[in-house]
């Protein structure tokens, strides 16, 4: 029998940003929250097979208190994890930290010009996005740190 290797985990619903075409708005009052590290480590114990992790969802995974205990812990079981990220509050953790745990960090970045992108990202700010993604990259340079750090768009 062929398991599952694959997860993709919502490590909170909660947002700091409004986005234009976002259905997070229509979460029910009931399903947000963020999740809890020992919530984790009970779905890891029952997918002992997954080899790896996506933090992902509606809400900006950033947000949730426990994620660098939640990539650590990830890690700490050799499974290979990434997170899909705004941006928007990357100068707020410790990015060395952050990415010494992640396989990747995607950085949603919906437009090019700093119009466009706030209208879409509403509440965003799209210079402090281009200095928070100038600043990961470097420290990632600097530390000499693996990680990959992609800008995912739709077109």
């Amino acid at each position: 029998m062929n398991l599952p290797y694959h997860a993709h985990i919502e490590p909170t619903t909660y947002c700091n940003l409004k986005c234009e075409n976002c259905i997070n708005d229509t979460v029910p009052s009931g399903r947000l929250g963020h999740l809890s590290i020992d919530t984790l480590k009970d779905i890891l114990s029952w997918m002992p097979f997954i080899k790896d992790i996506s933090l992902l969802g509606l809400g900006e995974p950033l947000m949730n208190p426990e994620i660098l205990n939640m990539l650590s812990l990830i890690k700490s079981r050799n499974i290979a994890c990434r997170i899909a990220t705004n941006g928007m509050l990357l100068d707020r953790i410790d990015i060395e930290k952050l990415l010494n745990s992640l396989e990747e960090c995607i950085i949603s970045f919906d437009a090019v010009t700093k119009t466009i992108f706030e209208e879409i990202r509403r509440g965003s700010d799209f210079d402090k996005v281009i200095q928070n993604v100038k600043d990961m990259v470097n420290i990632r340079d600097r530390k000499k740190i693996l990680s990959k750090i992609s800008l995912h768009t739709v077109i």
